[in-house]
């Protein structure tokens, strides 16, 4: 049977699957209009590279590849593209860009590695040297790559966490003009491949040390696995987050449009009309619309102390400053989650877009104020 001469095991049909549901993914993303967009131009091209390399070798460990004399010459380094590609996706997912010089930076690992490989494989056709018997040049060459792009990866890595530490440096203040992405997961798709990579790095020195061929360690497959894990995670959060972005900004575009220029006298005088006055004023500027609002931003806003603007909120609003603030944006997600317009938007968009700072308190806050679930709502408002 053909499965006895090859090496077949579940692990590696695993793999594979992975391996070309990652391609699917990567070739209908990069051109379908639906998530045509300059971030998903390149996680695309990062599920590709990470697919396209796990087949390369899924080839050579289920001993396929070993059926052709010249397999070996068909390798490209994909791993080299990896990292820097997703260095472009977070850049142009946080809207900043990549000038010319920096992207031939990232990517001059890549380039010199597969000029080597193709001296090598020209070598190997003229000469008749094998990947079995490699020169002391191609030993060299092997080991030294295994290192060079472990280490490349930890600092492009290192150059990911730089842009998404001045991405939340940039983004501490609130502003309604300036619609800020979270950046969370993005940290955690970084904090797996760090693990992937520090795997990666021991295995190669295992590997140096003990004289063995990578293929020959039983850690290749937890190695492989993760990476797949990864395509699939990168890939989902990716087109997911890319896509609340989106529902995002048509939100803030409708509640920027709806604000009105008010000129209000905010003088310390404690009654019902002054209360309207700043309660106004908080709706009409959608104040609110700030996942960081407090009394000490109000006071700064309104020229106004905390302890007035607090005394004001509770006698006259029915409550404290935390239920008031969050009755307004409950009251701003109705109005989208009842629109047939945004019936198609997600509740975690609505959420963001209404002030709450994830989907987990919305729900709790909305369910407290109005006894069901933004579902619920969701459904027999448009029922």
């Amino acid at each position: 049977m053909i499965t006895e001469a090859l090496n077949i095991n579940i692990y590696n049909i695993i793999i594979i699957c992975g391996s070309i549901q990652g391609l699917l993914f990567g070739f209908a993303v990069l051109f379908s209009e639906r998530y045509k967009s300059s971030s998903n131009f390149y996680l695309a091209q990062v599920i590709l590279f990470l697919s396209l390399n796990n087949l390369f070798y899924w080839f050579a460990d289920t001993k396929l590849g070993f059926r052709y004399q010249y397999f070996y010459d068909l390798y490209i380094p994909w791993i080299l593209l990896v990292l820097p590609y997703y260095y472009f996706f977070v850049s142009y997912y946080l809207g900043g860009k990549v000038s010319f010089q920096k992207k031939m930076v990232l990517k001059l690992p890549f380039i010199i590695s597969l000029i080597i490989h193709i001296i090598l494989s020209v070598d190997t056709f003229f000469l008749e040297n094998s990947f079995d018997t490699p020169n002391a040049f191609t030993k060299i060459f092997y080991i030294g790559e295994e290192y060079v792009a472990a280490l490349f990866t930890f600092w492009v890595i290192y150059e990911v966490f730089k842009l998404l530490r001045s991405y939340e440096r940039q983004s501490s203040d609130f502003s309604l003009n300036v619609l800020r992405t979270k950046t969370g997961w993005l940290r955690k798709v970084l904090y797996l491949g760090i693990l992937i990579c520090s795997i990666w790095l021991v295995l190669v020195f295992y590997n140096h040390i003990n004289s063995q061929n990578f293929f020959s360690n039983n850690g290749k497959y937890f190695l492989w696995g993760t990476t797949s894990v990864l395509i699939y995670w990168m890939g989902y959060l990716g087109i997911y987050h890319n896509g609340i972005f989106r529902q995002r900004k048509i939100i803030r575009d409708t509640i920027i449009s709806e604000i009105k220029d008010t000129n209000t006298s905010l003088k310390p005088k404690l009654s019902s009309s002054k209360f309207e006055e700043i309660d106004n004023y908080i709706k009409n500027e959608k104040l609110f619309l700030d996942p960081n609002l407090s009394l000490a931003s109000l006071e700064e806003e309104l020229k106004l102390s905390e302890g007035y603007i607090s005394q004001l909120i509770n006698n006259f609003s029915g409550g404290n400053f935390s239920s008031y603030i969050n009755n307004l944006r409950i009251e701003q997600s109705k109005r989208f989650l009842q629109n047939s317009e945004y019936e198609k938007y997600t509740i975690v968009s609505i959420a963001l877009e209404s002030g709450f700072n994830s989907k987990s308190a919305f729900y709790l806050a909305f369910k407290k104020a109005t006894g069901i679930s933004p579902t619920e709502y969701k459904k027999k408002s448009l029922s």
